[in-house]
């Protein structure tokens, strides 16, 4: 109770003092208070003076303004037709640039159809050339077609009146033979006047067909074998032919049945006894008696279709002048456009000039205007800038002057309130004094009343004492109990311990043995790793003579080609086969070097001669246009070869990009499957760093579980086996074939990894259908059919 009333002196105390600290407080912001209507005063009469002066300056300063205002629009104006103008400007450029664009591509695929036109052009003058002056026939028979002006009974080769269809050319020229080469004459009269004309002018040997008197033999074929299978017809019925020509067309093909395929030329030949003659479409021929020739087929000349080539070409040309013709209208079309565009980009360049003049006059109007009138936009300004700073200080002092009269205002207010409270606290403090005498009476009746429970609680503690004493005993009774229980624990440790140390000497026994084992396991890598050096040594040498076989082969060939062109240009220079020219050797010469020389000299003495060549002029314009058509087939060649080397590049760049996308979800797939398989562990595949992808070596790094991170080639074989069988079904996986077959791939797997290789064969089975051939009982129990194969004798098996 007396330490209330000491409060209650102290807050009275602490009242009283506010109340006179508040009272000084009032008097200082009086004085501030006239401190601040004093520079109220002065600010009003300072905006009173600058009020005035801008009166006076206000009509020049609206007179400047309006100057100002009205060259600056007119700077606005011209500038946005300077940005208009040349937005303008811009986008007729690009126009123009997109047009050039346009013309550069349609140029390209002028001049590629350009290109493509005289190329066949070329093409189709040269076998119409070749076609009329019948290159590719024999000596003779192209002198006597020379003389077909002279001689109107000369009607023209087999070749040039017979029209075949492309799939039959093959079979019928090679039932024509050589007679594809004979002349057609009117009569027989015509034929021995080229056979005289020959003989005089030593020019060879031709064979002639004289329509007056030619005559077909009668058909030779049984009307059921064109009921055969594989029959295609009589080889003079797939031809097309004038009527007056069809009796010599019958005469040279009306005994050749022509079959499809060589199998059902063969039957037919068996059922007939060999007695007819069959041509098959890619050229097999079939002789009475059973001779069979055939091979590769190797048509230089193509008589029969150089003309339908020709006329082939003529027509496709046709198109092509078509497709020229409309990329050329194209071409002038846009260059029209570009033309019309690059005139109006002109006339807005003009356009864009004049509107810069505009704009460089408006600046430099605006720029005259603001030096003219600166002087009384700066005062008009600077009196603004102090009448704006006059307004803001009145404001201030304002202010300041309504925050000092609060503060007085809330000063007295509390100052009010301290006083009230002083005098409260007083009149309570009195009154606390009057109950203080009662509390005291109160506090002599609660002493009693504590000393009566204080005997009570001693009492009732003595009897929990008691209580305690009893529960002591009962816990040292358990404590004995689990003393025991720690003696027992303790012999099972060290029971524990001994077993430890057995198993710590067995396992130095095991890794001893693994020691041993892993020595023995580098000993036969170091092994296989020599035979894998011989097997590549091999490899080598192998390759070096397969390599001197092709060699020897293409010589082979060369040399045949060779040949033939050698029997050729005999027969057709001197008319003799190799035989006769072999009955002709004189035996005197056999020095090679003396006969080229005696050839030689032989040569200059005809060169000697000085015999002009009066087809001069016609060989230099087929030899020229020869050479225009090589140099259009040597560009064509070089441009397809840019082409494919840009392909190339593509290709490389794809399939790096493809490689190194598939490769990374193989090395995924990899070592999910690894893991699956192995039980744990992991799989790895690594490019050889440093390398072109597409020629690195990939390595795969195998860590089964409980070893270390290593090599595939350092793994045990049944290790190597299921990494290998990890790694083909992650492709497996990523990309299912339709069908697989596995042949003893588990086998030098342990019958747990069997299980598991079997159980993921199993997932692969909704893509892909396996056919394993095994021995092993987990891969046969998760089989979904068996098939046993066995060998009773011996190289017979049976199902």
């Amino acid at each position: 109770m007396k330490a209330g009333i000491d409060a209650m002196l102290a807050e009275e105390k602490e009242c009283n003092e506010a109340h006179v600290a508040l009272l000084n407080e009032n008097t200082t912001l009086q004085t501030e208070l006239e401190r601040y209507n004093t520079i109220l005063t002065q600010q009003n009469v300072r905006k009173a003076e600058t009020s005035s002066r801008l009166l006076t300056l206000k009509s020049e300063a609206d007179t400047a303004a309006a100057q100002v205002a009205a060259a600056e629009k007119e700077l606005k104006d011209a500038c946005d037709k300077v940005i208009s103008q040349s937005d303008l400007t811009k986008s007729q450029e690009e126009k123009i640039r997109s047009l050039t664009e346009a013309i550069g591509e349609q140029k390209s695929v002028y001049e590629r159809r350009q290109e493509r036109v005289i190329q066949k052009t070329s093409h189709m003058e040269t076998l119409k050339d070749l076609v009329e002056h019948y290159d590719g026939y024999g000596n003779a028979v192209r002198k006597v077609m020379e003389q077909k002006k002279q001689k109107p009974g000369v009607l023209g080769v087999v070749a040039d009146v017979i029209e075949v269809d492309p799939s039959y050319e093959t079979a019928i020229e090679t039932a024509l033979g050589g007679n594809i080469q004979n002349v057609l004459t009117d009569n027989e009269e015509t034929a021995k006047d080229m056979i005289a004309y020959l003989k005089a002018n030593r020019l060879g040997r031709a064979t002639f067909l004289p329509l007056s008197e030619i005559r077909a033999k009668k058909d030779e074929f049984g009307d059921g074998i064109f009921r055969e299978k594989g029959v295609l017809g009589i080889a003079s019925d797939l031809v097309k032919t004038e009527e007056k020509y069809r009796e010599a067309v019958k005469y040279l093909l009306g005994r050749f049945l022509v079959v499809d395929t060589i199998d059902h030329a063969i039957a037919i030949e068996k059922k007939n006894q060999y007695s007819i003659r069959i041509v098959t479409k890619e050229g097999e021929l079939f002789q009475p008696g059973g001779a069979i020739s055939g091979g590769s087929f190797r048509n230089n000349s193509n008589l029969l279709g150089k003309r339908r080539e020709a006329e082939e070409l003529e027509q496709t040309l046709a198109s092509e002048k078509e497709l020229l013709k409309e990329a050329e209208t194209a071409l002038a079309k846009l260059r029209a456009e570009r033309e019309e565009a690059r005139a109006a980009y002109e006339e807005s360049r003009k356009v864009l000039q004049e509107y810069y003049v505009l704009q460089n006059t408006a600046k430099l109007n605006l720029n005259h205007i603001r030096e003219q009138n600166g002087d009384i936009l700066g005062k008009n300004e600077e009196l603004s800038k102090e009448m704006a700073s006059a307004e803001a200080e009145a404001a201030v002092a304002k202010q300041a002057i309504d925050a000092v009269n609060e503060k007085i205002l809330v000063n007295t207010e509390a100052s009010e309130a301290k006083k009230k409270r002083a005098e409260e606290i007083h009149a309570e403090m009195e009154s606390t004094r009057l109950k203080e005498d009662d509390a005291s009476a109160e506090a002599m009746r609660v002493l009693s009343e504590y000393s009566g429970l204080q005997q009570n609680i001693a009492y009732r503690i003595a009897g929990e004492l008691k209580e305690l004493g009893a529960e002591k005993e009962e816990l040292a009774a358990k404590a004995e109990e689990v003393r025991e229980e720690i003696s027992k624990k303790e012999q099972d440790v060290l029971r524990i311990e001994t077993e430890q140390t057995e198993l710590r000497d067995a396992l130095t026994e095991l890794e001893t043995l693994i020691t041993k084992k892993q020595s023995s396991a580098e000993e036969i890598t170091k092994q296989n790793k020599g035979f894998f050096d011989r097997r590549e040594s091999l490899s080598d040498n192998l390759s070096r003579l397969d390599k001197e076989l092709f060699r020897l082969q293409n010589q082979q060939e060369k040399m045949a080609e060779q040949i033939e062109y050698q029997t050729k240009y005999m027969w057709d220079e001197y008319e003799l086969t190799y035989s006769e020219a072999e009955k002709l050797r004189d035996p005197a010469i056999d020095n090679p070097t003396l006969n080229r020389k005696a050839v030689y000299e032989m040569k200059n003495k005809i060169r000697a001669l000085g015999d002009v060549n009066v087809n001069a002029i016609e060989d230099y314009r087929e030899t020229k246009e020869r050479y225009d058509f090589l140099t259009a087939q040597r560009d064509d060649i070089v441009n397809a070869e840019q082409s494919l080397t840009e392909i190339i590049t593509t290709l490389d760049q794809e399939m790096r990009k493809q490689f190194n996308d598939t490769f990374g979800k193989v090395q995924e797939r990899f070592d999910k499957v690894f893991r699956e398989l192995f039980g744990g562990g992991k799989g790895t595949l690594k490019l050889e760093e440093d390398v072109d992808v597409l020629e690195a070596d990939i390595s795969v790094i195998a860590q089964p579980p409980g070893k270390k991170l290593q090599n595939m080639m350092q793994l045990s074989g049944g290790e190597k086996a299921l990494t290998a069988i990890s790694l083909l079904f992650a492709i497996l996986d990523l990309k299912p074939s339709p069908f697989c077959l596995l042949d003893e791939i588990e086998a030098a797997l342990d019958d747990g990894n069997v299980t598991r290789f079997a159980k993921y064969l199993h997932k692969l089975t909704k893509e892909t259908q396996f056919i394993v051939i095994t021995h092993r009982r987990g891969t046969m129990a998760a089989a979904d059919a068996l098939y046993g194969i066995t060998m009773q004798e011996k190289g017979v098996s049976t199902l």
